[in-house]
């Protein structure tokens, strides 16, 4: 499967997730596994994983893996960011997505959030963009020491860094979802 047909199925599950009532399901942190019965096509994705640290005190960042397995297929891993504040930041697509991990720099590319923004209650603004990832990036971001993120946007960045429950949730991802066979 295509990283676009993979894109436009995550954001499909995520958008009947909120349609469908279960966005209260969601008000804390979670794993939510689900089987498309159409597809047969399986989804691991983490929700509200809120980043710690940055000078916006008031913006929400999460990053949240999702294990994608295709009926039949291999997984592929993604990573979505998740980003709600009062004013656009217009998360950029290319290489928008970089970490520092134990001081090493990693560029995710990706294609941005041009087709998932939408103003929320209140006039937050919530932008979503979406990452193909190895399962060895969440690994190594699972077991760093200091994880640094950046979200690049055209009209500023968004720096965060992972918490010690940032860390304890992606090791428990790693460890719960792996490639097939490594269990």
């Amino acid at each position: 499967m295509d990283r676009r047909t993979t894109y436009l199925w995550g954001t499909i599950l995520l958008l009947v997730l909120v349609a469908g009532g279960c966005a209260s399901a969601f008000r804390g942190y979670g794993v939510h596994s689900s089987v498309d019965e159409f597809t047969g096509a399986a989804y691991d994705l983490m929700d509200n994983n809120v980043l710690g640290g940055g000078g916006f005190a008031d913006a929400r960042v999460e990053l949240n893996p999702q294990r994608f397995t295709p009926k039949g297929g291999s997984p592929t891993y993604q990573v979505f960011v998740q980003y709600e504040w009062s004013s656009w930041m217009f998360i950029e697509d290319g290489p928008s997505l970089v970490f520092l991990i134990d001081g090493e720099r990693v560029e995710v590319r990706g294609p941005g959030s041009r087709g998932d923004r939408d103003v929320w209650e209140g006039g937050k603004v919530r932008e979503t963009a979406m990452y193909q990832v190895s399962f060895a990036l969440l690994e190594r971001l699972a077991e760093g020491s200091e994880v640094k993120v950046r979200v690049v946007g055209s009209e500023f960045n968004m720096d965060r860094e992972f918490t010690a429950t940032n860390f304890e949730r992606f090791r428990d991802f790693v460890t719960r979802y792996p490639p097939s066979g490594m269990n």
